[in-house]
């Protein structure tokens, strides 16, 4: 039998546990169970509509019966198709992270200047070896030079948060692979993001956690 892999390697390779990076503020009650997560509900209110109607249908009480049966589906159907049409901020900030990212990876420089302000800074926070940098014009002049080290980057996993109608977080897991799909590393990645005219744009980008390189 294998000997266990340590839990210090384990974290090498699939990154800290959601307790090791900040956490992000709760989603409202009804844009997590309505608009973001509507599957649970929809559930719910099929096995409410079919059970209530099985349960009229054994008192006999037909018409109660079709109504419960006939409700409980549209009910469900309803609150899919609402979590379908409706894009919430945090899920609009969500995949903003992920286009930035792959904006950056692939040095889009027009993508990169509609989601990043005019002021945002690149802090290094505990990572020295990066630098810190103010300004979109310079991040998408650092973005140039990418490609040719950085093959292509996988966005794992995005969460995203509000702390106000105009101020969000997002984290970002990466995987990031070298010329010849080499695998360079896994990081977590912190984005400060606010809202100017009804777009959002990334005022803040701050690695939380990066692997060593391979």
């Amino acid at each position: 039998m294998p000997a266990p892999i340590p839990v210090p390697v384990l974290a090498q390779l699939t990154g800290p546990t959601a307790d090791s990076v900040p956490a992000l503020p709760p989603a409202p009650f009804y844009d997590a169970w309505l608009f973001e997560s509507p599957l649970p509900l929809a559930i719910v209110l099929l096995v409410v509509g079919l059970g209530g109607g099985f349960v009229l249908l054994q008192a006999g009480k037909r018409r109660g019966a079709l109504v419960a049966g006939v409700l409980g589906p549209l009910l469900a159907v309803g609150a899919f198709a609402a979590g379908a049409a409706v894009e919430t901020p945090r899920e609009t900030l969500a995949a903003s992270t992920a286009d930035l990212v792959n904006a950056t990876a692939s040095a889009d420089g027009a993508a990169m200047r509609s989601l990043l302000h005019p002021d945002v800074s690149l802090r290094p926070g505990s990572a020295r070896f990066i630098p810190e940098i103010t300004g979109r014009d310079r991040l998408i002049d650092e973005a140039d030079r990418l490609p040719r080290a950085v093959d292509r980057v996988m966005v794992l996993e995005t969460r995203a948060g509000l702390d106000g109608p105009r101020v969000g977080r997002t984290q970002v897991r990466l995987r990031v692979f070298g010329p010849g799909d080499q695998l360079y590393g896994h990081s977590w990645w912190g984005l400060d993001w606010q809202r100017h005219d009804g777009e959002w744009t990334a005022v803040g980008i701050e690695p939380l956690w990066i692997q060593g390189p391979n």
